[in-house]
């Protein structure tokens, strides 16, 4: 991979991060920080074009494995990068 191609991963990676720490709600479930991802999708709060960045960035952060679902509510999500140091 191309020097190129590993600084567009890192900023994909940050915007669509950014995204969701913007954009979702911050809660706790458990003492851990989940993000409330439904504000990013709100039809009636939102435009389409709106609601289909912020899909295509959940997706992409998904497909990445930077971003997991809660087991029994998938609206909440964490970003695996909050783990690291």
């Amino acid at each position: 991979m191309s020097r190129m191609d590993v600084m567009a991963y890192v900023l994909a990676d940050r915007a669509c991060i950014a995204d969701v720490e913007c954009h979702a709600v911050a809660v706790r479930d458990a003492g851990q920080r989940w993000w409330d991802v439904r504000p990013m999708t709100d039809p009636r709060e939102l435009c389409d074009d709106s609601i289909e960045m912020h899909a295509q960035a959940l997706a992409y952060l998904e497909a990445r494995g930077l971003l997991t679902r809660h087991p029994q509510h998938a609206h909440l999500v964490r970003i695996a990068m909050e783990d690291q140091p």
